[in-house]
């Protein structure tokens, strides 16, 4: 069913088009990286000062709201320039165990990051506190392994053949 879907993509004149023109990739790739660059730069503050190993003048809930929309922006055009290097070869990236493990990785990330902003946003003062308790911290070290594997899947997509 996959190999249909990606064949049915690479019929596609947009598909046509990223693939043929020599630029495409290459501009989509460096804006990708860059847009990845800002996640991890944001959740690694976020995380790092949740977990207590860093500190801010700000206090730890405003830091999140502060930096949640510099996440969910960069995520929203690391979306848009994910699906275009699908387009450009669909079943290089479909087909691939490490990209379908990448995607699983950024779904949980994903309901972790959404459940942390929420509770953040319900009561930004209990985060504020000078220990956010072991479950926090906890939570906090496994968004940062996330968040870490799923640059490592990305980059290893590359490397793998798929099936």
């Amino acid at each position: 069913m996959l190999q249909h879907v990606c064949d049915w993509l690479t019929e596609q004149s947009i598909s046509a088009f990223v693939a043929n023109t020599f630029w495409v990739i290459p501009m989509v790739q460096a804006v990708h990286i860059l847009s990845l660059a800002v996640v991890f730069t944001a959740t690694t503050i976020i995380n790092l000062n949740l977990a207590g190993i860093t500190h801010s003048a700000v206090p730890r809930g405003e830091l999140i709201l502060r930096l949640a929309p510099w996440v969910w922006r960069a995520l929203g055009v690391m979306a848009v320039t994910g699906v275009l290097l699908i387009l450009g070869e669909p079943a290089r990236s479909l087909l691939n165990p490490v990209f379908q493990t990448k995607m699983a990785l950024l779904v949980a990330i994903m309901l972790l990051t959404i459940g942390l902003h929420i509770a953040v946003a319900r009561d930004a003062e209990r985060f504020s506190a000078t220990s956010c308790g072991f479950g926090v911290r906890a939570l906090a070290l496994l968004s940062l392994s996330l968040w870490f594997a799923i640059a490592v899947a990305g980059r290893w997509i590359a490397y793998v053949e798929h099936a």
